[in-house]
Parts: C-alpha cells; sequence; structure tokens
C-alpha cells in the first residue's frame, strides 16, 4: 500500500476516534450537570417534581391524581418530618392524619418503623403505594387519627373497635420484630419462644395482663407463628415468619399456628 494512502487511513481513524471521544465526553459532562442539578434541588422541589411526574403520568384522571398527590405529600411528610407536606394535601381527612402522624414521630413505636422501614427507601416510587396502604391500615394509625381527626376521617379510615385489643397488637407487633432480630442473631428461628430472652419475656407477660394467657409461639427451622385470643369475641391476632399479621376468626391452632404447620390462617 503507497504510503500517503496508508497515512490517510491513519488519520481517518484518529479523526473517527476523536469524535466518537468527543461525543462521549460531552454525554457525560450532561450527565454529570443532570445529576448536579438533580442533587442541587431542595426537598420541597425533588416532592414537587415527583407529583408533576405523576399527574402527568395520570393526566385525564382527576381522582388518581389527587390520590397520587396524597400519598406523595404524605410519605414526605413522614421523610422529612415536615408538616410543610402535609399542607399541600387537598383532603382534609388525610392533612389531618398527615399532621397527627408527623407530630408522633419522635417517639414513634416499633410498629410504625416496620411499617415506614428505612427512610432513605420512604419515596421510592414502586413502594410508595404499598407503605401508604400499610401505613393507614395499621391499628395504631387507626387509632391515632380517630383519636386526633375525629368525624373529619369518618368512613375513610375505621377506628380500632378495643383499646385493649389495640394494645395487644402493637405488643405482637413488637414480637414480630424481636422474631427477626432473633433469627439475624442466631441464623433460625430455633428456640424463639416466650421465654428465649428477658425482653420477650415481658412482652408475654404484659399480652397475658390483657387477655389472660401468654400468646403461643412455635418456630423452627426457618418458620415460625405466633397468635394470642383477642379480648373481642371469637377474634385471634396472628402473626408468621411468611409476613402475615392479621385479625381472624379462624382458631389458628386448628390446622394452621401449629408445630408443624408454623402459618397463619386466612381472616
Amino acid at each position: 500500500m503507497p504510503q500517503k494512502a496508508f497515512s490517510k487511513i491513519w488519520i481517518l481513524i484518529i479523526g473517527v476516534v476523536i469524535v466518537v471521544g468527543g461525543i462521549l465526553v460531552y454525554d457525560f459532562w450532561r450527565a454529570e450537570q443532570r445529576r448536579e442539578k438533580e442533587t442541587s434541588l431542595t426537598e420541597k422541589e425533588k416532592v414537587e417534581k415527583m407529583v408533576k411526574e405523576c399527574k402527568e403520568a395520570h393526566r385525564g384522571n382527576i381522582e388518581e391524581q389527587e390520590r397520587c398527590s396524597n400519598i406523595i405529600y404524605t410519605l414526605a411528610a413522614i421523610k422529612y418530618e415536615d408538616r410543610m407536606f402535609c399542607n399541600e394535601i387537598g383532603d382534609l381527612c388525610y392533612e389531618c392524619a398527615c399532621q397527627a402522624i408527623v407530630n408522633v414521630l419522635p417517639q414513634r413505636s416499633s410498629q410504625m418503623k416496620v411499617i415506614i422501614g428505612p427512610r432513605e427507601e420512604l419515596l421510592q416510587r414502586e413502594s410508595m403505594l404499598s407503605k401508604f396502604e400499610r401505613l393507614y391500615g395499621s391499628s395504631e394509625i387507626k387509632t391515632l387519627v380517630t383519636a386526633r381527626c375525629g368525624r373529619i376521617c369518618e368512613g375513610k379510615i375505621s377506628p380500632v373497635e378495643n383499646p385493649q385489643d389495640f394494645n395487644v397488637i402493637v405488643k405482637m407487633s413488637d414480637i414480630r420484630v424481636m422474631a427477626e432480630i432473633y433469627e439475624g442473631k442466631t441464623g433460625s428461628y430455633d428456640g424463639f419462644s416466650c421465654n428465649a430472652t428477658r425482653e420477650l419475656s415481658k412482652l408475654c407477660d404484659d399480652i397475658k395482663q390483657i387477655v389472660g394467657v401468654r400468646p403461643t409461639i412455635n418456630a423452627q427451622g426457618n418458620k415460625y407463628c405466633s397468635y394470642v385470643k383477642l379480648k373481642k369475641e371469637g377474634k385471634y391476632y396472628c402473626i408468621d415468619s411468611a409476613g402475615k399479621a392479621l385479625k381472624t376468626t379462624i382458631n389458628p391452632s386448628g390446622g394452621y399456628c401449629s408445630s408443624t404447620s408454623f402459618r397463619c390462617p386466612p381472616k
């Protein structure tokens, strides 16, 4: 190949490399600019951006747009412990409920921590709806909202039927948390019972003071379940390693929460 032609090919290759490299550097710079802009947004701007995107996704459906906004503002208020976000909620019931929840955040119980989860994950899109529903489906929140918001939320967030049962449910939720801590330390649920630790023993005794008996706990390997009869006639509360935590009219001892079948019955 002639020297001149060879040189031209090399010049062409070098030119292509420079152009491609320039495009890559430019794309990287643009991406960095976008990242810097995102991180420089204030908390309020981030939340407003999410609300705007959510409304765009549900354009033409006003009801779904409002629901979407309520979810984002409520969870943002909890994440940042800032009642300012509650003021943006268009529904009087959920605005009142949001204010009530933020007010009790500093002393929130372990049940609230389980519901809300790690703060840095709170506003992840895929989990927003489930967290919102778990939040307003919990006995603790229902009791709080009933006490603080009264008739404003009538028919929207049903109150807890029995304060004593509510206390039992909160303590059973604490047992649920302790089960995961126990499994994390020992590698299994083997030996998990009311006598496994001093804290568990106290929790079980507290429940006994309310309903007359300690909760039943069955555990083996990677499974456990626990249940107790509530004060309300014919009702039981059951938790298990599959994540169930529910009130049921079915006696869990009848083939469900046993030493061979570690699961709660259906509601």
